[in-house]
């Protein structure tokens, strides 16, 4: 059984066990998620084994905007900036990668995004992910695109 849930800045994250084999997002979830909530530069959900100090899976939602280009993916220029949610850390711990909670927490994500989207401007929904192959492959069967459709085709040629 598993429990989806937004956590707040008392949450004791370090009585719980998570690993996704990446130091960045592994020091993000244990070190800075607290403080990032309490000044409200983000909110962190988390997905966990019920009655178990066991993070499955976490993800970071924050307002975001970015400025038009006319390079942007299929954008039409209404306004010199585009508002948006950005997805900034999303992390699977290893022993349950490739099992789908990938998938899972950013439809989960997609839905917060849509529900913001109706009370407020969204335009967009930014991931802010690593530049590796099977990272840009995932987002991209979730029907996610390079805001830059030729930056993004650059950096998959220079992968």
């Amino acid at each position: 059984m598993t429990e989806f849930l937004k956590i707040n800045a008392n949450f004791n994250i370090k009585e719980y066990t998570f690993d996704s084999g990446n130091e960045e997002l592994n020091f993000f979830i244990f070190q800075m998620a607290n403080d990032f909530i309490k000044e409200e530069y983000t909110q962190v959900y988390v997905l966990k084994k019920v009655k178990e100090n066991y993070i499955i899976g976490y993800f970071t939602l924050s307002c975001c905007q970015i400025e038009f280009n006319k390079d942007l993916y299929s954008i039409e220029e209404k306004t010199r900036y585009i508002p948006g949610l950005l997805i900034g850390q999303l992390a699977i711990d290893k022993e349950c990668q490739n099992k789908n909670f990938g998938t899972y927490l950013l439809t989960k994500a997609i839905e917060i995004g849509f529900k913001i989207s109706n009370k407020v401007g969204c335009r967009l929904m930014i991931v802010d992910a690593s530049t590796d192959l099977k990272i840009i492959g995932f987002y991209g069967k979730l029907n996610f695109k390079f805001v830059r459709k030729g930056l993004g085709e650059k950096v998959v040629g220079e992968l």
